[in-house]
């Protein structure tokens, strides 16, 4: 240590320090350096820490040993406050990456447990990078339509698909709401572990209802078929899906006569005049002996057991157990156990069953769809999920079901819709809202609406 002193006998470098320790950047240097664990600790003797932060500043190269000042240089007083600085910024630095890893790590974790809505509500089988894809390529002809650019009519004119990918994008936004802001704000390497997250999420959430739903369904199916044969093993696919005259009854195409044994072989044997595909609806998504083909939309997706399979991935296990007794009775099968009478209380759901979670208010086309899935792949006898059975693409099928909900073909379909829709919501959650698809507004029929056309016409008579 330099033993050039002043007329006061002090140490001119530290005249200096003595200063800088008083000021508010050596407090910030001292918080730094004590929070990297590279400085003393937070309550020292003044004279003792001025002689540390002098040592320390030479250990980080802010002082050096050979430096000289005299009373009078106040140039080099300057430019030792000016490192300190520096040294500051450096610690900032080195903070800022410390503490980055376990926020990256939060931050995953919970845009992971937000992805566990992904495949229930927004989309079973699109991938996130397909629906922010859309969104992009829509906001991009926009941009180019606003700068005046030529757009093809077909760049203009979006396809089914593209219409069903943004719905899926705006399902995303509105169920992962941070995901917007990170859109906006995040880098692609920033973005990239939130969107890994997020497909994790969806992953384990829908391996967990498989599993669940495998389980679950037996005790269902007992009920409708009340001599099963043989009897199904919760724990193992075994002895399900179209070999099982049970199981494949439902898994059966509506368009078929499952009774008939010759139409059974075919199907089993896979002949080609009798495709199980996904172009027809199976027979477990109507009530039992419910079909109409003169009106094939009478009674789709009233099934008992679909319905079940819903109320237990969205409303919990033992909502199952309080099933409105209407329709119950709509599903029994000739000569199955007669039903116990049930309460018409729809409620008996957890306050955090995994609708309040994820914010699901109301019942959706797409969470049908994804029940509906669950519950053909809890009939088969596939050993995994997976896209397809056989022949039977569940993506297609998946589709078909987000198409007959979210793009009727005119306003006669759009209230058979909203009728259905209501019934589910009257079965799931005891309620009946007034509903509106993407596009828009309400029914002509309700009481707002009827008022603003009232109002609306006094205006005109005036």
């Amino acid at each position: 240590m330099s033993t050039l002193q002043n007329d006061r006998g002090a140490e001119p470098h530290r005249i200096g320090l003595a200063w800088w320790s008083t000021h508010a950047g050596a407090r910030k240097y001292q918080s730094l350096a004590i929070t990297l664990g590279v400085g003393p600790p937070a309550v020292e003797p003044a004279e003792r820490h001025i002689d540390y932060e002098s040592e320390r500043l030479r250990g980080c190269g802010v002082i050096s040993t050979s430096t000289a000042l005299s009373d009078s240089d106040d140039e080099s007083i300057t430019a030792i406050l000016a490192r300190c600085k520096r040294r500051i910024v450096e610690l900032e630095f080195q903070l800022k990456k410390t503490q980055a890893p376990a926020k990256s790590a939060a931050q995953v974790k919970s845009y992971a447990a937000l992805g566990r809505a992904i495949c229930k509500v927004v989309s079973t089988f699109d991938s996130v990078d397909s629906l922010i894809a859309e969104d992009d390529r829509r906001r991009d002809l926009e941009e180019a339509r606003m700068n005046g650019d030529e757009i093809h009519d077909a760049e203009d004119e979006p396809t089914p698909e593209q219409n069903r990918l943004h719905n899926g994008y705006k399902e995303l936004c509105r169920y992962i709401v941070p995901l917007r802001k990170a859109l906006a704000e995040a880098n692609h390497e920033e973005l990239a572990p939130i969107l890994a997250a997020l497909r994790s999420g969806a992953r384990n959430a829908r391996s967990d209802d498989t599993k669940n739903v495998r389980e679950a369904i037996v005790p269902w199916l007992n009920i409708l078929f009340p001599k099963m044969d043989p009897p199904l093993d919760p724990d193992s696919r075994d002895n399900r899906g179209l070999y099982h005259d049970d199981t494949g009854r439902l898994l059966c195409p509506i368009d078929y006569d499952w009774d008939d044994e010759e139409v059974r072989t075919a199907i089993r044997e896979g002949d080609s005049e009798y495709p199980v595909t996904a172009d027809s609806w199976f027979r477990g998504l109507y009530p039992p002996d419910g079909f109409d083909p003169e009106q094939p939309e009478v009674g789709l997706f009233k099934n008992v057991v679909l319905l079940k399979v819903f109320k237990f991935i969205f409303t919990s296990p033992l909502s199952v157990k309080t099933m409105p007794k209407d329709v119950d009775r709509e599903n029994v099968r000739p000569g199955s156990t007669p039903l116990k009478k049930v309460s018409k209380k729809v409620g008996s759901m957890s306050k955090r069953n995994v609708a309040a979670i994820i914010g699901l208010k109301a019942v959706t086309g797409r969470s049908i769809g994804y029940a509906a899935v669950q519950y053909r792949v809890a009939l088969s006898d596939a050993n995994h999920w997976d896209e397809s059975d056989g022949a039977f693409d569940y993506i297609t099928f998946y589709n078909n079901i987000v198409e007959y909900f979210e793009f009727p073909p005119g306003p006669r379909a759009r209230a058979d819709v909203n009728r259905l829709l209501d019934f589910w919501n009257t079965n799931v959650f005891g309620t009946t809202p007034q509903w509106a698809l993407y596009e828009g507004g309400s029914r002509a029929t309700s009481s707002v609406a009827l008022l603003r056309a009232a109002r609306a016409g006094r205006e005109v008579e005036v």
